[in-house]
């Protein structure tokens, strides 16, 4: 459950970016949250999707797996916060282009 602590996010995106995949990530908490993406399920969802790291919920069962929760949202943030970033430079380059 630590494995999150140790993945870079920025190399993740990389890597996704180069297969095509631009689905954000979400943890599972009372419901789906996709963080770091305001107005995510409006805005986003139709076209990007969304891929939810595995194991998280809101029924937690101990401090390990607390400690997961918070760990996997912090690197959802990180990287959503990131293809963010592509996104909008990809906005921009598009409506330069017309």
């Amino acid at each position: 459950m630590t494995e999150y602590k140790q993945v870079d996010p920025e190399l993740e995106l990389k890597i996704a970016l180069e297969e095509g995949d631009l689905r954000f990530v979400g943890v599972m908490g009372v419901g789906l949250m996709v963080p770091g993406v305001e107005g995510y399920k409006q805005k986003y969802r139709p076209k990007y999707g969304v891929k939810i790291i595995p194991l998280t919920s809101d029924a937690i069962e101990g401090e390990t797996h607390l400690e997961f929760q918070r760990v996997a949202k912090d690197y959802a943030e990180r990287y959503n916060r990131l293809l963010l970033k592509e996104i909008d430079k990809t906005a921009d380059r598009s409506s330069k282009a017309k």
